[in-house]
């Protein structure tokens, strides 16, 4: 495959910015967790630290790859700490470590790019708090996409009603 010099320029700023970014990461969790990142340990302190890199790195759009070479852990070791993104939600010591993280990281940067970046960040927060919220119901949405034709949301919006309350109180819309 052949890269035009553009292409190839824009790579190479981008694994600069990426190497940059990481290593100014690195630093400010040394700081908060008091541990080396780089430790192959499996302490929780440790760990929690890999995990508070994994979710910032990624809030920016970098890959699983990417961080994980970035720690010597391969991408299935991120993709178990993103799958377990939930222990934020739990874990408040964790939350606060992340928070202070992320905080001082975006400190250094622009006005423009960190509202960006945190506008980016609520986004992503929101679709997966959506995404739980909804999962339950998938299956349902789904089979109603698949049989609704473009333009006849409002007649099978209609139907559904319907048959909820015939099912419910017997009785049908007129």
């Amino acid at each position: 495959m052949e890269y035009t010099y553009i292409e190839l320029d824009k790579t190479i700023q981008k694994e600069i910015k990426f190497k940059k970014d990481s290593k100014r990461l690195k630093e400010i969790i040394s700081e908060v967790f008091e541990v080396d990142i780089m430790n192959t340990s499996r302490l929780a302190k440790v760990v929690d630290s890999r995990r508070v890199f994994l979710k910032i790195l990624n809030e920016l759009g970098y890959t699983l790859s990417a961080i994980g070479k970035e720690v010597n852990r391969d991408h299935s070791t991120m993709h178990f700490y993103k799958k377990n993104d939930h222990l934020f939600d739990y874990d408040a010591n964790l939350r606060y470590k992340y928070i202070q993280c992320r905080e001082a990281f975006l400190e250094g940067i622009e006005g423009s790019q960190k509202n960006q970046i945190e506008k980016l960040i609520l986004d992503k927060y929101s679709i997966v708090k959506l995404q739980q919220k909804y999962k339950r119901l998938s299956k349902i949405i789904d089979l109603i996409d698949r049989v609704t034709y473009e333009g006849g949301e409002d007649l099978m919006e209609q139907r559904i009603g319907d048959m909820i309350n015939k099912y419910y109180y017997g009785q049908t819309q007129e």
